[in-house]
């Protein structure tokens, strides 16, 4: 059995008890020399949202970002809020109406962009752009926009699950999960402190070396001629 991270691998061995299993780390690949025409189209400048993107799933918890972002708001930062990724999973529409709902009852409606699906090309974009990543999470098996985000040298904030830590170590900065409060003092220290934004850059362009292709390929490789 081969799985993506460590912290999956000791969760399939409670399950497959005595079966030899493997991780080997995923790559990745985000298109670059990018314009700007996503931002335009929703009438956004650079730098001054925050991004997130997945599927609209409950493990996601992109609640508890919009309620960090809305606690930000109240302190009068000028950013915006930008959610990407398919909305209605399987015909279930239950996160994006209490989104919705959210947004409407805390007056929040030109703070956030609701993109739905959109492209690799307009995911890139928006990653190039924004001012910081946000993966709010409650489960995950690895984690590949933490190193999506960390290759367009935006400073990262993630929750503090165990894949996270072992994906994200030093070069993200941590929130204990489902908690608004503890997200929103995270953005506020990235928001206004430029060396604490520096570090992370910068850890975060050492960290993604190992994550590259050659390493996946060279992983399956010894895997295969182990067996």
């Amino acid at each position: 059995i081969v799985t993506t991270s460590n912290i999956s691998k000791i969760k399939l061995e409670r399950i497959f008890y005595g079966k030899k299993i493997t991780y080997i780390y995923q790559s990745f690949y985000m298109p670059k020399n990018l314009n700007e025409s996503i931002l335009n189209k929703y009438k956004i400048k650079s730098k001054k949202y925050l991004f997130h993107v997945s599927s609209f799933d409950k493990r996601k918890d992109i609640i508890t970002l919009i309620e960090a972002f809305n606690l930000i708001k109240k302190e009068k930062y000028n950013i915006k809020l930008v959610l990407a990724g398919e909305q209605i999973l399987n015909g279930n529409r239950a996160v994006i109406n209490e989104i919705n709902n959210y947004i409407i009852l805390n007056d929040l409606t030109n703070d956030i962009i609701l993109t739905g699906f959109i492209s690799k090309q307009s995911v890139a974009e928006f990653f190039q752009n924004a001012l910081i990543y946000v993966f709010p999470s409650r489960d995950e098996g690895f984690g590949i926009p933490i190193l999506e985000a960390l290759s367009f040298s935006i400073p990262t904030i993630c929750s503090d699950i165990e894949v996270f830590k072992e994906i994200g170590n030093n070069s993200v900065e941590f929130f204990k999960a489902g908690d608004p409060n503890s997200l929103a003092g995270k953005i506020t220290l990235l928001l206004n402190d430029e060396d604490a934004r520096k570090k992370l850059i910068n850890n975060g362009l050492e960290h993604i070396k190992k994550f590259n292709r050659k390493n996946f390929i060279k992983g399956f490789e010894e895997f295969i001629l182990n067996e």
